[in-house]
């Protein structure tokens, strides 16, 4: 075990630079080998056991060294090297929740119910607070913000994109004339010179939802049944005026958001 230690030790000392292979006629350890079959006459005269082959003792031989010398720069330079693609994706986010109901009224309140359950998983796992009670006024209208923008994302991708990034809107977008603009919610207003204008916000820039949608016509619904049964707390003015994207005359429809 110590002759091992030996060479573990000589092996950690000498870098693998100084290593070399050798020819098995050439190395002195090989005559004790059994493929040798060597006496120990032979041994005594053997000049290779007691002087190592002759090579070593010719002053003109010498080994080339080859040192492999890594810059690390270079080396992380081309770890970090990547085939750069450009790619085009068009997100699409699932909608098919909305056609499931028949008023605004339980759509609002389900979405709340789901995103207060998502937050209460997230709190848990982050350990931070989780919402108790019923849901709250604050988590309908959060609800129904989260509608309106899964929906307009879907219909006005391209223009999102675009506003987000403070570009301009695409020549044949369908909703250039509107003059859309984004809010501090993230959801697409009609803009246009009524800014100037001493309206309340939500009545100078009404929210853009498209023609026929069933979240648009939800409004229209509750907008009626305010008007038979009284103005719903969710809800305002019944001047307010919320316009789709295929047409000049607004719709008029009493959702304070």
């Amino acid at each position: 075990m110590k002759d091992l230690y030996r060479v573990t030790e000589v092996q950690d000392i000498i870098p693998p630079q100084s290593w070399h292979h050798i020819k098995g006629t050439e190395n002195p350890a090989e005559l004790s080998t059994p493929t040798w079959n060597t006496y120990v006459e032979d041994l005594l005269r053997s000049n290779l056991w007691f002087h190592g082959p002759g090579f070593l003792r010719d002053r003109d031989f010498h080994i080339e060294v080859c040192i492999e010398i890594q810059n690390e720069g270079s080396r992380l330079a081309l770890l970090e090297e990547r085939n750069v693609v450009g790619v085009h994706i068009t997100v699409i986010m699932d909608t098919s929740i909305v056609e499931r109901f028949s008023t605004l009224g339980r759509l609002q309140r389900t979405t709340a119910l789901l995103l207060h359950f998502d937050h209460n998983v997230k709190a848990a796992k982050n350990g931070t607070q989780k919402l108790n009670g019923p849901v709250t006024v604050l988590e309908l209208r959060l609800a129904l913000h989260t509608l309106i923008r899964v929906v307009q994302r879907n219909e006005y991708f391209e223009e999102f994109k675009a506003l987000s990034k403070n570009h301009s809107l695409p020549f044949l977008s369908k909703i250039l004339s509107l003059c859309p603009i984004l809010d501090h919610d993230g959801m697409l207003l009609v803009g246009g010179r009524l800014r100037n204008s001493h309206l309340l916000d939500h009545q100078k820039h009404p929210l853009l939802l498209p023609r026929s949608h069933t979240l648009l016509l939800f409004t229209i619904q509750q907008r009626r049944q305010s008007g038979d049964e009284g103005v719903h707390p969710a809800y305002a003015d019944p001047g307010e005026e919320r316009r789709h994207s295929s047409g000049t005359q607004p719709r008029r429809h009493p959702m304070d958001i």
